[in-house]
């Protein structure tokens, strides 16, 4: 176990503060110059925020799922910058934060495996332009993989000794449930997963998650819809569609009532699934093939014209970026790691898996990966 120290000599200080302003610009400069993209959901989540809907208010008949994490992050967002305007605050309040937790995971990783590895990491993501380019969008990415980024880090690489480390990974894990729940249940998957040789941060650790979830579930239930499950049913009727073309699904379920209509969704797409395995043609496999890993190989879209040289840069990092996505899942998958941090190996099946599961629940579409 390398603990010494993250930056290395004057050198790799100097080599870091260069790195350091480099990555800064490239999420500065796109976040004052690129177009702030806003899509449908975009702007009914800022609607939403200004106005307390999902907070404090409640949650018109919608499909879209509010997230109350996120919508406390956005009323906070759009008054950083008022000159900016409220959008263009807050694409670039979640790019300072992006990069700040890149920069905070590179140096963590640093100290406990070398200064040389976190320096390749951070190297890593910064050209990792997907997550830069969803900075540019109002939606989750760029906060859950903020928020994400150092909690896996700590809890693959715990720091000795860790008395209340997992108490509040589980803190942590439970405020991203409530801005992306689905990477919040992955997020303390993981930290599960590192926890289990040692029973009393197992312990810890849930009471924290479970504590937190339940204490945001009972704050948001007045502001929530009367739909137990606050509209899980239509991801998952939106999942169901043949190669994600939700325009193969017809009509979608209308009930007079929101928990009747969530009810209809989920009995919908268990009767999508049951017509899709029941299909005599022989695209079945290949079909189920393309929705457990299209979320993964595929790139959403993002239009780069406004900069030719950025444009350059982010067309090559897409090219490469599912590829070196597998790369690292197998490398973490076979590399073998001290007993202390052993439970890495681990952990990149299970994220695989939990990515594939993913797709085919919730919809294979890479931005719904991206974090």
């Amino acid at each position: 176990m390398k603990t010494a120290s993250a930056t290395g000599g004057p050198g790799r200080k100097i080599l870091w503060a260069g790195l350091g302003a480099f990555g800064l610009l490239l999420y500065l400069w796109p976040a004052l110059a690129a177009p702030v993209v806003l899509w449908s959901d975009s702007v009914r989540d800022l609607d939403w925020a200004r106005t307390g809907v999902g907070i404090s208010q409640p949650v018109p008949a919608d499909i879209h799922l509010a997230k109350p994490g996120y919508l406390l992050f956005l009323r906070g967002a759009m008054a950083v910058v008022p000159p900016l305007g409220e959008a263009r605050s807050v694409v670039l309040t979640q790019s300072l934060l992006l990069w700040i937790s890149i920069a905070a995971t590179a140096v963590y990783i640093g100290y406990r495996r070398g200064a040389g590895v976190g320096v390749g990491l951070y190297v890593l993501l910064i050209l990792f332009t997907r997550l830069r380019d969803a900075s540019s969008a109002v939606m989750t990415e760029s906060l859950t993989a903020a928020l994400l980024l150092p909690l896996a880090a700590f809890v693959l690489f715990p720091p000795r000794p860790n008395r209340y480390g997992f108490a509040f990974a589980g803190i942590a894990a439970a405020l991203i449930f409530a801005v992306r729940p689905n990477v919040g249940a992955i997020a303390v998957a993981l930290a599960i997963l590192s926890a289990l040789p040692r029973f009393r941060s197992l312990g810890l650790l849930l009471i924290a998650f479970v504590g937190v979830v339940a204490i945001t579930w009972a704050a948001t239930r007045r502001s929530a819809s009367e739909d137990p499950w606050r509209g899980i049913g239509h991801p998952l009727f939106a999942a169901s569609a043949e190669y994600y073309w939700l325009p193969s699904l017809g009509e979608w379920p209308e009930a007079a009532s929101e928990m009747e209509r969530g009810r209809k969704a989920i009995r919908g797409a268990w009767e999508n699934w049951q017509s899709f395995f029941a299909r005599p043609d022989g695209d079945t496999a290949r079909e189920l093939l393309w929705r457990a890993f299209h979320g993964l190989f595929g790139t959403e879209f993002y239009d780069a014209r406004w900069s030719e040289p950025y444009r350059r840069l982010d067309t090559v990092s897409r090219l490469v970026a599912p590829f070196l996505l597998f790369a690292a899942i197998a490398i973490l998958a076979v590399l073998p790691f001290p007993k202390p941090d052993s439970s890495v190996n681990a952990a990149a099946p299970l994220l695989l898996a939990a990515l594939v599961a993913q797709n085919l629940v919730l919809g294979s579409h890479p931005r719904y990966v991206l974090p």
